[in-house]
C-alpha cells in the first residue's frame, strides 16, 4: 500500500515540475478560476503585496520578521528559491514541509489540469491555500514579474509596495523605466496605500495611476548608514538606529521602505511597537544577498544592471587586494550592461543549470570586449569554478559568485556541502 502512495506522490510531483515547460503566461484569468475552486482562501487574511525590480525579497523578510515580531502569525511567499522548491513558502520564519506541499499539489492539481494553470500560478494558490491552512493573519505576497498581470495580483492588500523600478525583463515589460513602472504600478488597488522608493519618472507614473485609483502615495522614509562592522550594519531612519545582519548599502533603502511600510500598518490600526521593530529588523535573515558564506566569499543574487550597481557600490566597504568574481548570467538579461559595472582583478565565466543560462564562452567573449586588462577563465561546470577560485584566492582577496540567484544557490548547496564535508573530516580525525 505504501509502495502506491509513493507512487502517487511522485506522480503528483513530476505532474508540477512537468509544468515548467509551458513557461510564462500572464494573465488574471486562470488564476482567478483557481482560487475560486479553492474557496478563495486570499481572503482569510490580511495582506501586503510587494512588488518592484530590486530589494523584494529582503523587505518582505524584514516586515514578516517586524510582524512576527508584533504577534502576527504570519506567512510569506517569495521567489525564486536558492534551491529548494520549499524555500518560497513560510510561515514565522519556517518553510512548509515536504508532506504539506505534495498535499497541496494534489489538492490544486485537478483544477490546475481543466485550466491549464502555469506552474507560478500552481504555486501561488499553493502559497495562498497553506496560509490559509496555517491560519496567519499576515501574508506577504512577492510579485513575480511585472505586477499589472501577475498570479499574485488577485489580491486586496491593506497596503501595497513597489520598491523601486529599473530595467528588468525587458522583453516583456518594456525597454522604457515608464513602461515598466506602469506594469508594476498595476498592483495598485483602488483605497489602499501604496509605499514607495521609486524616484524620477518611475515616481511620476505610480504617482499618476495612484491619483486616478484613489490611493494614498507614501514615500519611503529618509536613511544614513550610520556604521558598519563584521556582524551588522546601522543605519538611521526616521527616528529609528537599526541594527541589521543583513549587508550591503541597499539594505538601507531597503529598511527606508520597510518603515514607511510599518508606519502605515500603525495608522490603519495594527499594535507594532518600536521594540518590535528594531528586534524584528535584527532577526531577520535572508540568504544569498551579500552573505559571506566564508570569511572570503561572498554570494550576492544581483541578477539585473542596478542590482550590479549595488553590489559592487557595497563591495566598496571592504578591503582586499584582488576582487575575483565567478560569473554567471541568465540569457535573457542586459549581459553588457550588467558586464560593464563588473570590475574585477579576475573573473571566472560559469553557468547555472538554468536552461536560460548564457552559454560561458559566448559570455566570456562580451566580457573581453568590455574589460579588456581582466584575466579570464572559462568552466563549464560551476564546481570546478568555485574550486578554481578558491586555488587562485589569498586571504586577502575576496571571491564574488554573482550574476543569478539559480548560480548563487547552486554555489551556496556547493560550498555548504563542502564545509559541512571538510567538518566530518575534521571530528573524524
Amino acid at each position: 500500500m505504501m509502495y502506491y502512495i509513493a507512487m502517487d506522490i511522485r506522480e503528483d510531483l513530476d505532474w508540477f515540475l512537468s509544468l515548467n515547460k509551458f513557461g510564462t503566461k500572464l494573465g488574471l484569468e486562470r488564476i482567478e478560476r483557481l482560487l475560486k475552486c479553492l474557496g478563495n482562501p486570499e481572503k482569510s487574511y490580511k495582506i501586503i503585496h510587494v512588488g518592484g525590480t530590486n530589494g523584494k525579497g529582503s523587505t518582505c523578510t524584514y516586515i514578516g520578521s517586524i510582524l512576527k515580531e508584533a504577534g502576527y502569525k504570519t506567512g510569506i511567499y517569495t521567489s525564486p528559491d536558492l534551491g529548494r522548491r520549499e524555500e518560497r513558502f513560510s510561515v514565522d520564519g519556517e518553510y512548509i514541509k515536504r508532506d504539506e506541499f505534495l498535499s497541496l499539489i494534489r489538492e490544486v492539481r485537478p483544477y490546475a489540469e481543466e485550466i491549464n494553470a502555469t506552474i507560478f500560478e500552481v504555486e501561488t494558490a499553493i502559497a495562498l491555500s497553506y496560509f490559509q491552512f496555517k491560519r496567519v493573519d499576515f501574508a506577504i505576497l512577492e510579485v513575480g514579474l511585472g505586477g499589472r498581470l501577475d498570479a499574485t495580483n488577485v489580491v486586496l492588500p491593506v497596503v501595497s509596495v513597489i520598491t523601486n523600478v529599473s530595467k528588468d525583463h525587458t522583453n516583456i515589460l518594456g525597454d522604457k523605466i515608464e513602461d515598466i513602472a506602469y506594469e508594476k504600478a498595476g498592483i495598485i488597488k483602488k483605497g489602499v496605500p501604496i509605499v514607495t522608493g521609486c524616484t524620477g519618472k518611475a515616481l511620476s507614473v505610480v504617482e499618476r495611476v495612484a491619483s486616478e485609483k484613489g490611493a494614498q502615495v507614501v514615500k519611503r522614509a529618509k536613511y544614513k548608514r550610520i556604521s558598519l562592522n563584521k556582524d551588522y550594519q546601522t543605519f538611521l531612519i526616521d527616528n529609528y538606529i537599526l541594527n541589521t545582519r543583513l549587508m550591503g548599502r541597499y539594505q538601507g533603502e531597503n529598511l527606508s521602505v520597510v518603515i514607511a511600510v510599518i508606519n502605515c500598518l500603525r495608522d490603519l490600526g495594527y499594535n507594532i511597537s518600536d521594540k518590535n521593530i528594531l528586534e524584528g529588523v535584527f532577526k531577520s535573515d535572508i540568504k544569498g544577498r551579500m552573505e559571506f558564506i566564508e570569511d572570503n566569499i561572498i554570494l550576492d543574487g544581483a541578477h539585473n544592471v542596478k542590482g550590479i550597481e549595488y553590489l559592487f557600490k557595497s563591495l566598496r566597504d571592504y578591503r582586499y587586494d584582488k576582487l575575483i568574481l565567478v560569473i554567471g548570467i541568465l540569457g535573457d538579461k542586459d549581459i553588457d550592461g550588467m558586464i560593464e559595472r563588473m570590475k574585477a582583478d579576475l573573473a571566472i565565466i560559469t553557468r547555472s543549470k538554468n536552461p536560460r543560462s548564457e552559454n560561458p564562452k559566448d559570455l566570456s567573449k562580451k566580457f573581453k570586449n568590455i574589460h579588456k586588462d581582466t584575466r579570464l577563465f572559462v568552466m563549464e561546470d560551476l564546481k570546478n569554478a568555485i574550486y578554481m577560485a578558491k586555488k587562485i584566492a589569498s586571504k586577502r582577496d575576496i571571491i564574488c559568485i554573482t550574476g543569478s540567484l539559480y548560480l548563487v544557490g547552486e554555489a551556496r548547496e556547493i560550498l555548504i556541502q563542502r564545509r559541512t564535508k571538510d567538518t566530518l573530516l575534521s571530528i573524524n580525525g
